[in-house]
């Protein structure tokens, strides 16, 4: 043995090893991924109503692919729209493994989140799992009120959109079938109360922009009370149904008055409180089933993705989660020969990174005879263009691109926002063909589409800011705080709100 253990050269290896050690076993014991997601090997499912890419395997995707289609079922029924009503463009879903350091694609730490993309949501799920395992009740509820925002044609009243949303994020799915109903116990607690929150108050809540977090929980909790009990205190479904289908109908009419009708048609408000503390109270409570047909996981069909187009996917989720340079890493990791896609994505990475130059080199490699609203190399270029004409000719050139794309695609929703923002921003008119193209008409037809982002309403906001309409900025800012359960996309609507105030 020896004396001096200070003096030993083995000494430091030995503290090395075990630190070594030590940093293996807490990586084993968190689950943290030993391959980089740019090596995992993805395989892609489309459904009807979702683009699955996913690096968990086959069965995995499949099954997930299936739980999707049921779930989304569900959440249409428990949203009283058709069982057959489609968003613009399909929910995109990326499933892989993201635990490794630093988690590039995560978004505040959670196994599953829901991306508001103008276009079509992206549903990102970062560990493996099942559907019930990592797509938690905050998640589905997002999509519940996209959904619902998107196939309506009018706004809900903050109630009924809360409700139903809180109802279909209680949905559990097993196989083909989803069932609808089930009670939710941290809801019912606060409901238990009713008197306190003043629980069919809830019917004239018209902004949510000025309570504090406690207070919103409240109405989150009893606006799910309220829908609850209209939809499954009855033994006969179609009772509850068709009461909330009047109150649908008379929104979405817009006559005056209908709305309040139709509210006061639900029963007295007292009475109505009683009705609801019973129900909630109950310990039986009657739920729905609808099931799914023709998506058992053997019969879906499936094709592997190359490391090339994998990383490409990777590359567009980071622009989408506003991760420009991990975005161009994805991009550049491509393999080469790189294709038209992968090239215009790096330049829109490289204009983002204010990295001009650079891009400006690879659009000008780019064939621009295969252009469309999904690549927006053009508006980066007339962004970056200090010329006015220059720049006036890239706009025209997106013009055109427009005109040409189908017009109720997400994508073009999404693209001509974008222009409205830029054209907003630099105060120019377009004029092809002797025609003025403003901020406002492309905001319009963005508006059109109805992708039910909230991320229209906040370039509306901005636009009226900008001309001087305070109380519309003030008004759509409001909306967009008082119904989305994004904080970034609320902290940005806020700042129109409190200049307009």
């Amino acid at each position: 043995m020896r004396a001096n253990p200070e003096s030993d050269p083995d000494v430091p290896s030995a503290f090395a090893r075990i630190a070594w050690l030590s940093l293996v076993w807490v990586l084993l014991s968190t689950g943290c991924a030993s391959v980089s997601p740019w090596n995992q090997r993805f395989v892609r499912v489309e459904t009807p109503n979702f683009v699955v890419t996913s690096s968990f395997g086959e069965d995995a995707a499949r099954a997930l692919a299936r739980d999707l289609e049921t779930f989304h079922a569900g959440a249409l029924y428990a949203l009283g729209l058709p069982p057959d009503a489609r968003l613009p463009e399909r929910t995109r879903v990326m499933a892989f493994d993201d635990r490794g350091f630093g988690r590039p694609f995560a978004t505040r730490g959670e196994a599953a989140s829901l991306v508001p993309a103008v276009d079509a949501p992206i549903l990102t799920i970062l560990a493996p799992g099942t559907f019930a395992e990592r797509v938690n009740a905050d998640v589905r509820q997002r999509y519940a009120r996209r959904l619902l925002r998107a196939l309506s044609k009018e706004r809900p009243p903050l109630w009924y959109a809360e409700g139903r949303a809180q109802v279909a994020g209680t949905i559990r799915v097993s196989g083909t079938v989803a069932e609808i109903g089930r009670i939710h116990p941290e809801h019912a607690r606060a409901t238990a109360d009713w008197k306190r929150v003043g629980l069919a108050d809830a019917f004239d809540v018209t902004r949510l922009d000025d309570r504090s977090r406690a207070s919103r929980r409240e109405f989150e909790a009893a606006s799910w009370a309220l829908v609850h009990t209209i939809l499954f205190d009855s033994p006969r479904k179609a009772d509850g149904r068709r009461a909330l289908e009047r109150v649908r109908v008379a929104f979405e009419s817009g006559r005056p008055g209908a709305l309040s009708s139709a509210v006061a048609a639900l029963g007295a408000r007292r009475a109505l409180a009683e009705r609801v503390w019973t129900h909630v109270g109950s310990k039986t409570h009657r739920v729905d089933r609808v099931q799914v047909a023709g998506f058992e996981p053997g019969t879906i069909a499936l094709r592997s993705l190359s490391p090339g187009e994998a990383r490409e996917a990777l590359a567009r989720l980071a622009l989408d989660l506003g991760r420009p340079a991990l975005a161009l890493e994805y991009f550049e990791r491509a393999l080469e020969p790189r294709d038209e896609d992968v090239e215009a994505g790096r330049a829109v990475a490289l204009f983002r990174l204010e990295r001009v130059e650079e891009a400006r080199r690879v659009v000008a490699n780019l064939q621009w005879d295969l252009v469309s609203p999904e690549r927006s190399v053009e508006l980066e270029l007339a962004r970056a263009r200090a010329d006015a004409e220059a720049r006036e000719e890239s706009l025209a050139r997106v013009l055109a691109i427009l005109e040409r794309a189908d017009p109720a695609r997400g994508a073009a929703a999404r693209a001509w926002l974008e222009l409205a923002r830029l054209l907003e921003r630099a105060r120019e008119r377009v004029t092809p063909a002797g025609e003025g193209i403003t901020a406002a008409r492309c905001l319009a037809r963005a508006q059109a589409v109805g992708t039910g982002a909230l991320e229209v309403d906040l370039v509306a906001a901005e636009l009226d800011a900008r001309e001087g309409r305070g109380r519309a900025a003030a008004f759509e800012a409001r909306e967009v705080v008082s119904r989305s359960h994004d904080a970034k996309l609320r902290e940005r609507a806020r700042v129109y709100l409190e200049s307009a105030d």
